[in-house]
């Protein structure tokens, strides 16, 4: 059992780290035994995989200073996100949730200011604090060993401490004000909620406020207790009735309770406006939830036009590729339909997402005629059956009708 574990951790740990960059650091180590006059080569290899592996590391640090920041200023630390993309693996540390996503870009850090009469001051300062760390982490090391501006090029030979400094003060970047959109999630820089703290834009420290609630409410949808999320988010709306992603998310969790028709019906009171600056930065989630909507509905022409609209908001959304490519299928554009759900499955780490994937791809090989490839996708949703919401058992009973196989009950 101990070493399951453990090799589920060295897993998790090359998935940020990637083996690749070790061997490279390796073989340069080697080749700077080996062959003396290769000096420069062998330092500019290893500063350069060093960098990028301590990028990752910058992260790390990054949303830490958040989190200790926060503690400093009397909130609880609550929860640390390293990645984008699907969950792979969670933990507990000395009580911060921390999640671990399959794409190792970037991160989050949650806090809970329990008292709702915070200053404006301390949440900035929380805000802050993960610059405020790579700083100081550079600083540090600048004081201890120096900066050299040209490590990269290897003339000096092995420069670790310098990578360190150039991976920190790149976290400074945060305090640009822009918003960022990776792979269908949108967020705001640090710098962009500090400018909209310092000014105040329409209340936004109000707003930010009460994102602690929200933060509450996805936990609650994260381990499908929808009934308690359903409330925060609804009572969100009610305090912010101008906020889009309260009524986003109450449409979401109506379509996972397989209340189709309720959440059409909020879809539908959005649509006026979705091209509105209201909606900037949220038309996939609302296109996306269309299309998930009459996909279950078998209305497949308007499932299509919607998931387009939503693969052109925001082309690299998981979520998005695996319900585009199950319309294709549908509409019998099977090939193009396989292109994009292989590009979200994944039978190392099981998630929803390529559950929902395999629930097509086993359709699509069986009216090839593939039955081997065929039974690979049943078996892997027979035994990840259990990640389904209502949602996805009416459309996984409709393809096994397809395919010839008997609806599912077990664990459903």
């Amino acid at each position: 059992m101990q070493s399951l574990r453990f090799m589920q951790k060295m897993k998790i740990f090359f998935r940020f780290y990637h083996p690749c960059w070790w061997v490279l650091i390796l073989l340069a180590a080697i080749l700077r035994i080996a062959v003396p006059d290769a000096f420069k080569t062998s330092g500019f290899v290893i500063n350069l995989a060093s960098t990028v592996l301590l990028f990752k590391l910058a992260t790390l640090i990054h949303e830490c200073g958040h989190l200790l920041v926060a503690k400093m200023c009397g909130a609880i630390p609550k929860r640390m996100i390293l990645g984008i993309g699907y969950e792979i693996f969670r933990t507990h540390v000395h009580g911060v949730r921390v999640v671990i996503n399959s794409l190792p870009v970037g991160g989050q850090a949650w806090a809970d200011f329990a008292n709702k009469d915070f200053t404006k001051w301390k949440f900035g300062a929380y805000v802050a604090g993960g610059v405020i760390f790579n700083v100081l982490v550079a600083c540090i090391v600048y004081l201890s060993f120096g900066f050299n501006p040209y490590f990269l090029t290897g003339s000096s030979g092995i420069d670790i401490p310098s990578a360190i400094i150039a991976t920190n003060m790149f976290g400074v970047i945060s305090l640009i004000p822009f918003y960022t959109k990776s792979y269908g999630s949108r967020g705001a820089t640090d710098g962009m909620i500090l400018l909209k703290l310092l000014f105040d834009f329409k209340g936004e420290f109000r707003k930010h406020a009460s994102t602690i609630d929200i933060h509450e409410a996805v936990e609650c949808y994260e381990r499908r207790d929808y009934d308690k999320a359903y409330t925060i988010f609804q009572q969100y709306h009610e305090t912010f009735p101008s906020d889009t992603t309260s009524l986003l998310n109450m449409a979401s969790i109506h379509i996972r309770r397989g209340e189709i028709d309720e959440a059409l019906n909020i879809l539908q009171a959005l649509e006026k406006d979705v091209h509105t600056q209201r909606f900037k930065g949220y038309r996939e989630y609302f296109y996306s939830g269309m299309a998930s909507i009459y996909l279950i509905k078998n209305d497949i022409d308007v499932a299509f036009h919607y998931a387009s609209l939503a693969l052109k908001e925001s082309p690299r959304s998981n979520y998005i590729w695996v319900i585009y490519g199950a319309v294709l299928i549908e509409k019998g554009d099977v090939k193009n339909g396989m292109r994009w759900l292989f590009k979200i499955m994944d039978f190392e780490y099981p998630n929803p997402l390529a559950v929902g994937a395999s629930m097509y791809l086993m359709v699509a090989f069986h009216q090839r005629g593939d039955m081997r490839s065929r039974e690979l996708h049943l078996n892997f949703v027979k035994r990840n059956i259990g990640l389904l919401d209502a949602d996805g058992r009416i459309i996984l009973t409709r393809n096994l009708e397809k395919i010839g196989e008997p609806a599912m009950i077990g664990n459903m």
